[in-house]
C-alpha cells in the first residue's frame, strides 16, 4: 500500500561513487534509509556518502566498540545508527544508544539473527528514548526457531509488546527444542545469492 516504508539494504557492496549513484536513483521513491552502502573499514567513506546522499544513511552493525561510534557521531553525518548488541553486549549497547541520543540521532539496532536477538533488541529498544525502528526477520525463519524460547517476541499490527510481569528477559530457553537442532558450521545465510532475502540457508 501507499503507507509502507521502503528501507534499502546495501550490505556494504558499493564504492563511494556507486553508492551515491544509487542514492540519486532511489531518491524519487523517498526511502526511509540507505543501509550500509559502503564497506565499514573506512569510516571516512561512510561519512562521505552520508554527507552527499539525498537519502538518509543508516549504518553501525559492523562496529564493535563504543569508540567507533564516537568517531562516527563526531562527524555529524549519520543520524540513524544500527548498533549490533551481539558485538557490543548489553551494557555497551545501552551506552551507545545514549551517545546517539546526545548527538540527536536515532537507533535501529541490527536484529537479524533470530528469536534471542529479537528479544534482546526489543528490551533494549524499550529502554531507549531515541529508538526508531525494530528490525525483525523471525517470520522468515524455520518454524522450529520460534520454539527455542518459551515466550518468544511476537509482532501485532506492527508493534512488539513487552507488557507482562515475567522477570528478567521474560522468557526461558527451551533446551529440548534446541537439542533437536545442533549447530552446523556449514549452515549459513548466502547473502550474495538470489533469494537471500527469504533467508533460505545453505545446508551442509
Amino acid at each position: 500500500g501507499p503507507n509502507v516504508d521502503i528501507l534499502i539494504e546495501g550490505h556494504n557492496r558499493f564504492s563511494v561513487h556507486t553508492a551515491l549513484q544509487f542514492a540519486d536513483a532511489m531518491a524519487p521513491y523517498n526511502p526511509t534509509w540507505f543501509e550500509a552502502p559502503v564497506p565499514p573499514q573506512r569510516l571516512s567513506d561512510m561519512v562521505e556518502v552520508a554527507r552527499n546522499s539525498p537519502v538518509p544513511v543508516a549504518c553501525g552493525e559492523d562496529y564493535y566498540c563504543a569508540q567507533q561510534f564516537a568517531e562516527l557521531l563526531a562527524q555529524s553525518a549519520v543520524r540513524i545508527v544500527q548498533l549490533e548488541p551481539q558485538y557490543l553486549g548489553i551494557t555497551a549497547s545501552k551506552q551507545v544508544c545514549g551517545m546517539v541520543n546526545a548527538a540527536n540521532g536515532v537507533t535501529a539496532p541490527h536484529s537479524a539473527q533470530g528469536p534471542i536477538c529479537s528479544l534482546v533488541c526489543a528490551h533494549l529498544n524499550t529502554a531507549t528514548p531515541n529508538f526508531f525502528i525494530h528490525e525483525i526477520f523471525d517470520e522468515f525463519n524455520d518454524d522450529w526457531s520460534a520454539r527455542i524460547l518459551t515466550n518468544p517476541v511476537t509482532v501485532q499490527d506492527g508493534y512488539i509488546e513487552l507488557g507482562d510481569d515475567r522477570v528478567g528477559w521474560g522468557t526461558d530457553l527451551n533446551y529440548d527444542e534446541i537439542a533437536q537442532h545442533p549447530y552446523n558450521p556449514n549452515n549459513f545465510l548466502p547473502l550474495f545469492r538470489d533469494g537471500w532475502e527469504r533467508r533460505k540457508p545453505v545446508v551442509g
